[in-house]
């Protein structure tokens, strides 16, 4: 029998009223292939031109994986997702692209599992087995804010495994004027279970309750 590479839709998170849960249910719901992958609409994926191979050699690695991550330049959770040496500050895509291949030349199809429940991996980037993300409950589409983190903590809780592909690092645009994004501090590992403890917060209760739920903001 012929093996059949692992096909995988690909679509880029948007919803108008900002509940990306509600879209990335859609889309799980509408996906043909068993794969899903959602991006932010900030992810360059083209960084790595071999990005869609990556993820399905991935694929065929750990089959039984519910979800996978990459490599990036900046995200909330900097323990995972970013490498020494990241060029963070830099919106040089030039810069991005020759990094990137660093990355692959370190690591090439190395695939790491993630197991620190206390630091989820960030929702720019999910490459999802679709059946499992039906199994778990999907998303809550309750908010703007956190709908990755309880999706992951749900695969958790469920005993499937999340990993990253090592090989593999984007460009994350999150374009602001310093270059940085909202910063989640990755030392305090207790910010983590207080925010799964928490309903679900409206940016202006995020900005509010910074320092308590362990994020820093400029």
């Amino acid at each position: 029998m012929d093996f059949v590479e692992p096909k995988i839709d690909v679509h880029v998170a948007h919803e108008p009223n900002g509940r990306l849960g509600v879209d990335y249910n859609r889309v799980v719901d509408e996906c043909q292939w068993e794969w899903l992958l959602i991006i932010d609409h900030d992810v360059i994926l083209s960084t790595n031109p071999n990005w869609y191979h990556l993820c399905q050699a991935a694929i065929r690695q750990y089959p039984d994986t519910a979800l996978f991550t990459c490599f990036c330049n900046n995200m909330a959770n900097r323990t995972v997702h970013v490498p020494d040496g990241a060029p963070m500050d830099s919106h040089d895509f030039v810069e991005h692209h020759t990094f990137a291949k660093t990355v692959w030349d370190k690591h090439g199809y190395g695939v790491t599992l993630l197991t620190d429940t206390t630091k989820p991996p960030g929702g720019f980037f999910m490459l999802i087995n679709k059946q499992k993300a039906k199994n778990v409950g999907k998303f809550r589409a309750l908010a703007q804010f956190d709908e990755d983190c309880y999706f992951m903590w749900r695969i958790w809780e469920a005993g499937y495994d999340i990993r990253r592909i090592d090989g593999l690092y984007v460009y994350h645009v999150r374009a602001r004027s310093d270059g940085l994004g909202g910063t989640f501090v990755d030392t305090d590992p207790t910010a983590w279970e207080i925010r799964k403890t928490q309903p679900p917060l409206s940016k202006k209760e995020v900005t509010r309750l910074a320092p308590t739920i362990g994020i820093q903001r400029d």
